[in-house]
């Protein structure tokens, strides 16, 4: 059987967490829920989402905001349904949480989905037209 190495971040990927995070990203200590950062190869590079995995909750469990440049996303579950049943095997994490990320400089939330157990945050990194890259004609 071949093993095989975690290559490290490379500069690129660890640029673009930066970029969107700051450089420290996630300050809760646990690590739940679990989680995806990508972007869409036909999205704008300034555009990024965020996926959490969230079997189990609804929309009314969670709440999103803002606050003092963190991203603050918590999840409360209803005791009441839990006091309820007796579970002989308990595979799925459903437990209350709070996760927080520093979100770098102007970056915007731009919206929030939750589908099928994922919630999925949209973010933006909005550059002013000054510093975008732009090309110099040549004469």
């Amino acid at each position: 059987m071949t093993s095989y190495t975690r290559l490290a971040p490379s500069q690129i990927e660890q640029d673009l967490m930066n970029l969107f995070f700051g450089p420290t990203t996630k300050t809760s200590s646990a690590n739940f829920p679990k989680y995806n950062v990508y972007r869409n190869l036909d999205d704008s590079p300034y555009i990024s989402h965020m996926e959490f995995a969230l079997a189990g909750y609804s929309r009314s469990d969670l709440e999103i905001k803002v606050e003092k440049g963190y991203l603050i996303i918590e999840g409360k579950v209803d005791k009441n349904l839990d006091s309820s049943r007796e579970y002989d095997y308990r595979g799925v994490a459903r437990r209350d949480f709070t996760s927080s990320f520093k979100l770098g400089e102007n970056v915007e939330i731009k919206n929030a989905t939750f589908s099928e157990g994922l919630l999925t945050i949209t973010l933006e990194k909005v550059v002013p037209e000054e510093q975008k890259p732009r090309l110099i004609p040549i004469t």
